[in-house]
Parts: C-alpha cells; structure tokens; sequence
C-alpha cells in the first residue's frame, strides 16, 4: 500500500462446494494467481452457477468484477456473499474499497470498522482505514490505525511506509518521525523513494 495505493485479495477458506467443482476452483484460483480476471470471472461465475449457496465463489467473483472496474457487479455479489455468512472479513474490506472509490466516505468506513470487528488480529483492515482517512485529511485518524496495524504486526511494511508519508503530511511535518518510519520500510522491502531518499538525507 505505499502511497496510498490499495490491493484486495482473494477470499481463503473452507469452501461449500461439492468434490466435482474442486478443479473449477483450482482453475479460478491460477487464472486470479497470474492476473488473468476475466477467465477467473468465468471460473468464479460458473462455480457460483453450480454451487449457488456458496458465499466464498461469491465473494470470490466479487473481487474478479472489482478488478476489472466493475465497481455495480462486485457489489452485488459481495453483498450477496455477506447475506450468506456476514461475518467474512475480507468481504466488508473490499466493499469498503468499492464505496471509497465511489467517494462515500461514511459507507467506507463503516464496512472498514465491520471488517476490523469481523478480524480484529489483522492488521490489513487498519492499513486500509487508515489509507481511506488520511486521503481524506484525517492525519490524526490515520496516524492511530497505522500505530494499531503495527501493533498487531510490528513488521508490515506498508504501514512503516504509510506512517512515514502521514508525518509528512501533517502541518508542521515531523520530519523525524517520518525518516525512522521511511526507513524501517526500507529495511522490510518497500520500495525505495528518490524524492523522499533525497529528503531525509540517504540512509541511517
């Protein structure tokens, strides 16, 4: 999630699908594994087709229909899934996504929130809060969820990263602050920044 992008993934688990779908599966699983989204589409909609009381090839087709920019049809069938079995984490995430990108800030964070109740051990739902809030101006927002992500995960990258630029942004910037963050990231994997490298003066 540096700069502020966001990714979705997939939902995992246990699905309710009968033995002979398993390939179908398996196929929708290698088509969204090498960004293939419109035959994971295809998968997904033939498996929701077959197993239609399965909230997992729902949401699944969701996040398909989400990253081909189909924002009406990956809601639908989120909501679908949540219908079926609420309580799936990943579902309230991407919808939040979807209604941040639609630019209903209220939706978003009240799916965000849903999701951080639904999984309150990953660290992802507070990444994504924070990146929707700090977009928004929240500095102050955002700098709490990144220091409760990085609670729960010390070690995520992302929200080394993010904290970093949220510093940056705040008005005065606290430059120190954002350097230990910056690099933290760094040492994690993030991809280093030219600008920012520049700023803070080279490494530690």
């Amino acid at each position: 999630m540096s700069e502020g992008a966001i990714t979705v993934g997939l939902v995992e688990g246990k699905p309710k699908l009968p033995p002979e779908l398993r390939e179908l599966a398996r196929e929708a699983t290698l088509a969204a594994a090498s960004q293939d989204w419109e035959r994971a589409r295809d998968r997904y909609q033939e498996m929701v087709k077959r197993a239609p009381a399965s909230e997992l090839a729902y949401a699944n087709l969701g996040v398909a229909e989400h990253q081909l920019g189909n924002r009406l049809a990956a809601t639908a069938n989120l909501k679908k899934s949540l219908e079926l079995n609420p309580s799936i984490a990943e579902n309230w995430q991407t919808l939040g996504l979807i209604q941040y990108e639609n630019g209903d800030l209220p939706l978003a964070i009240a799916s965000l929130m849903r999701a951080i109740h639904e999984a309150p051990a990953d660290a992802s739902n507070r990444l994504v809060l924070a990146a929707i809030v700090r977009d928004y101006g929240w500095e102050a927002a955002a700098v709490t969820e990144l220091k409760r992500a990085l609670d729960l995960d010390p070690e995520l990258a992302d929200a080394h990263y993010n904290l970093a630029l949220t510093y940056l942004g705040e008005s005065p910037p606290r430059i120190e602050l954002a350097r230990r963050h910056y690099f933290a990231a760094i040492d994690l994997g993030a991809e280093s920044s030219p600008d920012l490298e520049k700023l803070f003066g080279g490494g530690e």
